[in-house]
């Protein structure tokens, strides 16, 4: 049930009004407790799906729509549960995707910073290594990280690629070109280039790490993921504009695996 724990984390607090609308009386517990991790479960990728696509999750804006929710699930057994809400999220993928690209900004911050932490503690579980989604999702104190762009904030070392600022700016903040540090580290490699920074990158977590190719020596787990969900990591000896779009392509597709609707189904149903 670790998605009611992104829901909290997405400050989404209506996810109470749908998860006691799916319980009911006659649910034994074991019932209760699968139909209450389906239900975050859903929410998790429904939230996300609309974050990629600038779609606000205020309660102002997803009262009605989890109303409509709500009514479609109460006191269904939990097949039925499970078959509505998946072919809600398919019905909204139908329209909308994680295909676009997101971009860092002061309304975004928070919610890219999980993302991020979304993506690495998926890509370390998968590959074997226990995640630590708790402790990437801390935002301050001693303990904290932080957004780390790829691209110093400088503009003047893209200058030949990018013809003003503005187009510079909104470049560097695409979320293939951000990934999650200690904020003491972020802070010392603030203004390093990419290939001064590439050398901390391997010392660090396995969405950071992936930047550079002796990770992907003698890593037959991490190797294992990539055939498995057919993700096209590469290590990089340099990173611009070109590396930028596959990187953020990337992340689109880690999005896609996170967020999928089959997670809804059972074991038997996937």
């Amino acid at each position: 049930m670790e998605s009611v724990r992104y829901n909290a984390d997405a400050g989404f607090t209506l996810q109470h009004h749908i998860t006691l609308a799916a319980i009911t009386p006659d649910d034994d517990k074991d019932t209760a407790l699968t139909k209450m991790g389906v239900v975050a479960d859903f929410l998790d990728s429904w939230l996300n799906l609309r974050f990629w696509n600038y779609k606000s999750n205020s309660y102002s804006t997803m009262s009605y729509a989890v109303f409509l929710v709500i009514r479609s699930i109460r006191g269904k057994p939990l097949d039925e549960v499970r078959k509505t809400l998946h072919g809600q999220l398919q019905r909204e993928m139908s329209e909308i995707d994680f295909s676009q690209t997101v971009h860092l900004n002061q309304f975004t911050s928070k919610a890219i910073h999980r993302q991020l932490a979304r993506f690495t503690d998926w890509l370390e579980q998968q590959s074997g290594v226990p995640g630590k989604y708790e402790d990437y999702i801390v935002r301050s104190g001693k303990n904290a990280y932080e957004v780390e762009h790829i691209w110093a904030n400088h503009y003047d070392r893209f200058a030949d690629e990018f013809d003003q600022q503005g187009d510079f700016d909104r470049a560097r903040n695409h979320i293939g070109g951000l990934l999650l540090l200690p904020k003491k580290i972020n802070a010392s490699l603030s203004d390093m280039t990419y290939e001064e920074k590439l050398p901390h990158y391997l010392k660090a977590n396995a969405l950071t790490q992936s930047l550079h190719e002796a990770f992907y020596l003698n890593n037959p787990g991490f190797q294992q993921t990539l055939k498995t969900h057919g993700l096209k990591f590469k290590p990089y000896e340099e990173f611009g504009p070109n590396e930028m779009t596959k990187r953020s392509k990337l992340y689109s597709k880690l999005a896609e695996l996170i967020w999928s609707p089959e997670r809804l189904l059972d074991e038997g149903a996937e």
